[in-house]
């Protein structure tokens, strides 16, 4: 997406990021398709990871813009896409990808920092009581 938008392929960068952002929100939710056994669409996708806690609602109301911008480049060629919404959309996609993934990742590695500093310190503290 970002070598695309880069070269000035505004288009294709737009719709290789609606496909990140379907394939995220489809791995992440609970239940991606319906009753009917079918796939959702893009716009239930993202109700039910903002209901889930998957995505925050404020993410989740504004990915909507994503799936419009990236509905219009694929479905309508005539539609121009500039390079401020190809760099909305991409920011976006970086965006849930860091609160989707990364995030999580450098939670758990703090998580773990902490509780070798709070065993450090209380293997310290236990040392430290015996020679008193």
């Amino acid at each position: 997406c970002h070598e695309c938008f880069s070269i000035g392929a505004y288009r294709a960068a737009v719709i290789m990021a609606r496909s990140v952002l379907e394939a995220i929100i489809t791995e992440k939710i609970q239940k991606p398709s319906n009753e009917r056994g079918k796939d959702k669409t893009l716009n239930a996708k993202l109700k039910d990871a903002a209901e889930e806690g998957v995505i925050s609602k404020r993410l989740g109301e504004l990915a909507g813009a994503i799936k419009d911008i990236g509905n219009g480049s694929t479905h309508n060629i005539f539609e121009e896409i500039s390079k401020d919404n190809a760099e909305y959309v991409l920011g976006f996609m970086d965006s849930l990808i860091e609160n989707t993934y990364q995030q999580d990742e450098r939670l758990a590695k703090l998580a773990k920092k902490k509780q070798q500093l709070e065993q450090a310190k209380a293997e310290k503290l236990s040392s430290s009581s015996k020679k008193v």
